[in-house]
């Protein structure tokens, strides 16, 4: 029997959004952490209750039933916190850096990715360094995985001692990372010029579009099927090409899927198109049935899915939405 969706928490450029279903539509439940740029929202581990928020102010911090704890303050901007499986948390910053919790609740950089030869190449497209947003656990294959902007992906070992660059033809402008999670032998990435994909055997990642909006944010996978859906535009953000500054009049984004592993993409629902908005990264997919697809965009609105197809607006004028999670009863 389905779970039902308790919370939608919705992580935005002025804090945390939380959104409750009643009576056929959502409502703001709460609003925490206000003031504050959220860069994350992940579950915790097994074993632990609640989610995981970082801020680009560099607060870490748990929440459970709308309830704060404050687990670090780094004073450096972040893009995620992810509980490693042997206990600690991990978090990657806007300086390249990974960073790991030690005892008494100090953090720890982790030099081993200093060794990589390209990890002096890694830039940001704003200045400075590059941006470490992505780490991504493989239990089954004892790795993880971790995503620069700009700099590629790397491959290491479950107790973060050796890293492998494997950004062999991938595009280094890497913006999100998914894992099949039916086999674990595929992983897909959005990059600044479209979906790659590279399988356990290959030695070379493979572009597989899509053709007429290449410039991908987000990606998520179906947890039961081989479905893929992104959050793409022809340019940054659906920005002029060279003007960061201001945003197109025009619909320039779409939410797409694909049932074939990414050789054909499809926009699952025109209604999304009609809603408007200029669509970021957050972009995420129930966990559980009925694995309805929630994305947010730029300019404070809120989509629905549904598995059928329906496309619906929910909520709007949030500010700039950045990250997307969920809680469930």
């Amino acid at each position: 029997m389905p779970t039902a969706l308790r919370q939608l928490l919705v992580g935005t450029k002025a804090g945390l959004i939380v959104l409750e279903p009643r009576d056929r539509s959502w409502h703001q439940a709460a609003h925490i952490l206000r003031g504050e740029w959220i860069t994350s929202i992940n579950p915790t581990a097994r074993g632990y209750e609640g989610h995981i928020v970082t801020t680009r102010s560099g607060l870490i911090a748990s929440i459970a039933s709308h309830e704060i704890h404050v687990v670090g303050n780094l004073r450096t901007r972040l893009w995620f916190a992810t509980r490693l499986p042997h206990g600690p948390l991990c978090v990657g910053t806007s300086n390249g850096e990974l960073l790991i919790e030690t005892d008494f609740g100090r953090w720890e950089s982790v030099d081993s990715i200093r060794g990589i030869s390209e990890y002096g190449s890694w830039h940001s497209h704003s200045g400075g360094h590059a941006h470490l947003h992505s780490l991504l656990i493989d239990q089954a294959n004892s790795c993880l995985y971790t995503a620069t902007e700009v700099g590629g992906i790397l491959r290491g070992a479950m107790d973060l001692s050796t890293w492998e660059d494997i950004t062999a033809n991938l595009d280094p402008d890497v913006h999100s990372i998914v894992m099949n999670p039916r086999d674990h032998k595929t992983i897909f990435a959005a990059t600044g010029s479209g979906v790659f994909s590279l399988t356990a055997k290959a030695r070379h990642w493979e572009n597989l579009g899509s053709p007429s909006l290449s410039y991908v944010q987000g990606i998520v996978h179906h947890p039961s099927q081989d479905l893929l859906y992104i959050s793409a535009a022809r340019s940054p953000f659906g920005r002029y090409a060279d003007d960061f500054s201001g945003t197109r009049p025009t619909n320039d984004f779409a939410i797409l899927s694909s049932a074939d592993h990414g050789r054909s993409w499809r926009i699952p629902s025109s209604d999304c198109e009609r809603l408007g908005g200029v669509l970021s990264k957050a972009i995420a997919l129930e966990p559980n049935p009925p694995y309805s697809l929630f994305a947010g965009s730029i300019d404070g609105k809120t989509i629905q899915l549904s598995s059928t197809g329906d496309c619906s607006l929910i909520a709007e004028g949030m500010g700039h939405i950045e990250c997307i999670g969920f809680s469930r009863d």
